[in-house]
């Protein structure tokens, strides 16, 4: 899972670099722990959120779900509990849209 986040003075930028960047368990517990690690910075922040290449997200990664359906309702929970993490961040937070936004990946952006 790759979401990294590259820290300009008080701007840090998250990158989400996972292809279609689908929602998964892996990418929710990625997201959970880069925003768990930027919430204890003291000072002032900001955030910015993109994606890499041709998606923003492609939203739940149904064809993992397919294969471990078990993953299914921990993401969809995992999901629902970022957007909420993401409204209430006590940061600046904005999109910078690069590409598709899918299904959640279209939630995600409406909540920044």
């Amino acid at each position: 899972m790759i979401i990294d986040v590259e820290t300009r003075g008080a701007v840090h930028v998250l990158r989400w670099r996972d292809g279609e960047n689908r929602c998964n368990a892996a990418s929710m517990a990625r997201w959970h722990e880069v925003l768990g690690e930027l919430e204890g910075i003291e000072g002032p922040l900001a955030l910015v959120i993109v994606g890499d290449g041709k998606y923003f997200s492609n939203g739940l990664d149904l064809d993992r779900f397919a294969a471990k359906p078990d993953e299914a309702g921990p993401t969809v929970e995992g999901l629902h509990r970022l957007f909420g993490r993401l409204l209430l961040f006590p940061a600046y937070t904005v999109a910078a849209i690069n590409g598709h936004a899918f299904a959640g990946g279209a939630m995600l952006t409406w909540r920044l």
